[in-house]
């Protein structure tokens, strides 16, 4: 589980410190991106195949779809609140700001590439959703 924090950590330093080197750039905050990893990415790859396998309905106001909009709302508080203290991001740069550059760098592609996947996934769920594929 603390890999796990970790990982989400440094995706909230990371991404904490393109914000204050951008202030032009519109922005959102570590802590919705996050929340999509933690929320999104199970729902699509493990919920929304076993709600079909079951014949259980996930389209808006069926029962399904209001219990996993409580879970949604349930674990978007602690993430928020987690992400948005000021301790924490100074945390964040003692622990990661003399990375070495090489490995910033590489590490910074691999947010991007999963920022990516993070809005092609569900684009592509709802592409095979759409044509009745799934």
């Amino acid at each position: 589980m603390k890999k796990i924090l970790d990982f989400f950590d440094y995706i909230a330093y990371r991404m904490h410190k393109f914000v204050i080197a951008h202030p032009r750039m519109i922005v959102p905050d570590a802590a919705p991106f996050i929340f999509s990893l933690v929320f999104f990415m199970p729902l699509i790859l493990i919920i929304v195949p076993i709600c079909r396998a079951f014949n259980l309905s996930v389209h808006r106001y069926s029962g399904t779809w209001i219990i996993l909009m409580a879970i949604l709302v349930l674990l978007e508080v602690p993430i928020v609140k987690r992400y948005e203290k000021l301790e924490n991001q100074k945390k964040f740069e003692e622990r990661w700001g003399k990375e070495d550059p090489k490995q910033r760098m590489v590490r910074g592609w691999l947010i991007w590439a999963l920022i990516i996947n993070n809005l092609l996934i569900p684009l592509f769920v709802i592409l095979l959703e759409h044509y009745n594929i799934i």
